[in-house]
């Protein structure tokens, strides 16, 4: 059941980063202010990315 959840963790995970970065890359300019406001609002979205590759991995092994 662990690796059930290290699996899917880590897909959700991964997904949203991916959407989170071509998000950024085809509808933010590359301008400094509006590249720091998506940075900012954007910023739990890759905390919540972040903490669940990790325990993806961690559930994985």
């Amino acid at each position: 059941m662990n690796y059930l959840y290290g699996g899917i963790f880590l897909f959700v995970g991964l997904f949203l980063i991916t959407v989170l970065f071509s998000y950024q890359n085809t509808h933010i300019d590359p301008a400094f202010g509006t590249t720091l406001k998506y940075q900012i609002y954007a910023f739990p979205l890759f905390l919540i990315a972040n903490m669940l590759i990790g325990y993806g991995i961690k559930f994985g092994f």
